[in-house]
């Protein structure tokens, strides 16, 4: 809700922005045309008989080629029927840069028109003229997925260190980011919130086929982050994180996708600065873990963001290694359908958990009872603008001699194999709505 009344301020303000400037621009023709007029005025009554004739017949030259020049040159009246949201956006952005790796997640401020890229060992911020306007380079580990929290001051990323003495969400001080090459350890602009439920079951060691293993569900770290509401009750504004998971064929307890959420007004509290020698273990409990059966993804959630006019979470996944799956790579949550309790499927004792439901749309598994789409692009990077436009990375192409993630304005729109259309070309005239 807050995104949508966001971007609706934001199509008025731009609106306003236009008229008033056409208005202003007439305003200001019409004050410099009586000010010539009157000035050539006073020249004529101060001048000889013949001047005055001659000054006469210049005056009224001078006044009406003005007139003409205006009639040629004046504003066309603004048929504001014809602007449409999309148009406020580019239609695709770059970032420029040629020092990358896999480009993990992006964030897009839509207010201040900047747009972050996280490369798994960098942070890149760019305008949406594809300047850099930031890096910050050497992160040890694995930054995965970013989102924007809402007071556009702070990026909130999944981040796994070397050697997975802890897992965290690392918060990125993104509004002092305004210089490239900047070193994440010394900056101070990062620091980092440990979540203890993710690695008690990434070090929990469970009953496998009649063996010992590590891995409580399979939960491999993190990636996929997004800031939305309760699963609960609809409200709030939570971050809610998900899991990785391996993707071992041997296993049965891997075959969902976990989520958890938390209130990032408690972080401060337990935030710590980066380090990569010392792995702390602050952070507070979450407010609900919830659990997704889509059967095995290859690392889980790789991106996610809320689709707030739809009430949908959307699922970005690399497809599965097993055989008996469909290799869906995307799937969305129905958040209109409250949580429930039931027992999970494939564990090597009963286990209650909070389930969440899949949305029914896209291909149906009829053997699993599951919904997803064959989605071309999203794994990469996938940020949620409003009224139903999304920014999605398609991997590496050349962009100015130099090969780069780009991010395109892609609209929701519904097919049973990728549920959105470029936006290049679409104009105003599309809705967004869920299937009945």
């Amino acid at each position: 809700m807050k995104k949508r009344i966001e971007n609706t301020v934001l199509i008025l303000l731009a609106l306003i922005a236009v008229f008033v400037g056409t208005w202003a621009g007439l305003l200001m023709k019409e004050n410099l045309f009586e000010k010539k007029t009157e000035a050539e005025g006073t020249t004529a009554v101060e001048a000889t008989t013949a001047e005055q004739e001659a000054t006469t017949e210049e005056t009224t030259q001078a006044t009406t080629e003005p007139t003409t020049q205006q009639a040629v040159t004046e504003e066309p009246v603004i048929d504001f029927s014809d602007i449409s949201v999309i148009d406020i956006y580019p239609l695709s952005l770059a970032s420029g840069t040629g020092d990358i790796r896999h480009c993990q997640g992006i964030a897009v401020d839509v207010v201040n028109e900047y747009i972050y890229y996280s490369y798994t060992t960098s942070l890149v911020k760019c305008d949406f003229k594809g300047n850099i306007i930031g890096t910050i380079t050497g992160i040890q580990g694995h930054l995965g997925d970013i989102t924007l929290h809402e007071n556009r001051k702070k990026i909130y990323a999944s981040y796994n260190p070397q050697g997975k003495k802890a897992l965290y969400v690392a918060i990125i001080d993104v509004e002092n980011l305004n210089r490239t090459g900047v070193d994440a350890l010394s900056s101070g602009l990062i620091k980092t919130v440990h979540l203890k439920e993710v690695y008690d079951d990434f070090t929990a060691t469970v009953d496998v086929n009649g063996k010992p293993r590590t891995r409580r569900y399979g939960v491999a770290g993190t990636d996929g982050i997004c800031f939305g509401p309760s699963f609960e009750n609809s409200e709030g504004y939570f971050l809610t994180v998900a899991c990785g998971i391996t993707p071992q064929t041997y296993r049965k307890d891997n075959d969902y996708q976990i989520l958890l959420q938390y209130d990032v007004d408690e972080f401060d509290k337990y935030a710590q600065p980066l380090s990569f020698s010392y792995f702390h273990h602050n952070g507070p409990a979450s407010k609900g873990k919830y659990f997704l059966f889509t059967g095995n993804t290859n690392c889980g959630i790789q991106t996610m963001v809320y689709f707030d006019e739809l009430n949908l979470w959307l699922l970005n996944v690399y497809p599965t290694t097993k055989r008996e799956y469909q290799k869906f790579t995307m799937f969305a949550i129905d958040g209109d359908v409250k949580p429930y309790e039931g027992l999970l499927k494939g564990q090597p004792q009963e286990d209650r958990q909070k389930i969440l439901t899949l949305y029914k749309d896209g291909v149906f598994d009829k053997k699993h009872d599951t919904y997803g789409w064959y989605s071309k692009a999203g794994d990469l990077g996938m940020s949620y603008l409003g009224s139903g436009l999304f920014y999605i990375i398609h991997p590496f192409e050349t962009w100015y001699e130099r090969q780069t993630a780009v991010a395109y304005l892609y609209v929701w729109d519904p097919s049973d194999e990728f549920p959105f259309t470029l936006a290049a070309g679409i104009g105003s005239d599309y809705t967004i709505s869920k299937k009945k």
